[in-house]
Formats: structure tokens, C-alpha cells, sequence
């Protein structure tokens, strides 16, 4: 005797004596073990792109600081140089 009323799910409850049993539709197993597999997939290649970008980002800010702490040293190194020399070259017209 079967049961029609769990037809639309993954498993047909069938009538032996007095006890159900369920035989599994191995269709519908397959497409949620597909569907939870790409799932998975999808999940791990967006979290290393999210952290791929992640690390782009930070390189490119610690490039981006770099360089502006190269260019202030440069700057003030220049300054301090023309400062020197400026007023070396004054006391230097003074002495004479």
C-alpha cells in the first residue's frame, strides 16, 4: 500500500504491515548534495576574492605611504640643504 501524500519530497513513504519505511529518491538526494556542493564553491571563491582584494589594497596603501614619506624626506632634506648653503654662502659675504 503506498502513501501518495510525501510524494513531493525526497523521500516515498510506503506502507509494510503496520511500520512506514522510506526508500530515498536518489534524484532529488543528488540535487541537494549538487546544490550544497556548489554553494560551498561559490562561498570559498568569493571569500578569496574578498581577501585577495583585501591584500591589494593594503599593499597598495603601504606603497602609497611609502612613497609620500620618501618625497617629505627628500623635501626636507632639500630645504635643510639650500638653508645651509644660503646661509654659509651670506656669512662667507660678511667675513669679506
Amino acid at each position: 500500500m503506498h502513501r501518495t501524500s510525501c510524494a513531493s519530497c525526497c523521500c516515498f513513504g510506503k506502507m509494510r504491515g503496520t511500520r512506514i519505511y522510506y526508500e530515498p529518491n536518489i534524484a532529488a538526494v543528488v540535487v541537494v548534495v549538487v546544490v550544497v556542493v556548489v554553494v560551498v564553491v561559490v562561498v570559498v571563491v568569493v571569500v578569496v576574492v574578498v581577501v585577495v582584494v583585501v591584500m591589494v589594497v593594503v599593499v597598495v596603501v603601504v606603497v602609497v605611504l611609502v612613497v609620500v614619506v620618501v618625497v617629505v624626506v627628500v623635501v626636507v632634506a632639500v630645504a635643510v640643504v639650500a638653508i645651509v648653503v644660503v646661509s654659509s654662502s651670506e656669512a662667507a659675504a660678511a667675513a669679506y
